[in-house]
């Protein structure tokens, strides 16, 4: 399962027309912003229902987000024992090794812009993360 974390409903298309063609039946969730998936992955009110709510075995992130960015959100992923082993991938507008994304999370990107360069990249992270359906 992937937790989308992406506050661009234009990103949120793309990244739904890249996955349907290449994993159609793969479960993911998405919220808007870091503050709302640190409610998320804890199970806190609209999210208690963890049926309906699983953790995700990738977080998939813009880096800037309202409230908690996508930077704060690995970060505090990693010092959260119950979470530390969820992988995150980091979506940044700016050159991702630029910015040193690297150092707080598992992967970063440049944000693609069309669902043609989202697809290898979440081709290769289903692949290597073996996300369930």
């Amino acid at each position: 399962m992937v937790l989308l974390v992406l506050d661009n409903p234009g990103d949120v298309f793309l990244f739904e027309r890249a996955l349907r063609s290449i994993e159609p039946t793969l479960k993911w969730r998405r919220v808007s912003d870091g503050f709302d998936a640190q409610n998320y992955l804890l199970g806190r009110g609209p999210y208690a229902d963890r049926s309906r709510n699983a953790l995700p075995e990738v977080v998939i992130c813009d880096v800037h987000l309202a409230r908690v960015s996508g930077v704060e959100l690995a970060e505090w992923m990693r010092a959260e024992p119950e979470l530390a082993h969820i992988r995150v991938c980091l979506f940044s507008t700016g050159d991702p090794h630029e910015e040193g994304l690297e150092q707080v999370t598992d992967c970063a990107h440049m944000k693609p812009e069309s669902a043609h360069e989202w697809a290898p990249i979440l081709s290769k992270m289903i692949a290597r993360e073996a996300i369930r359906h």
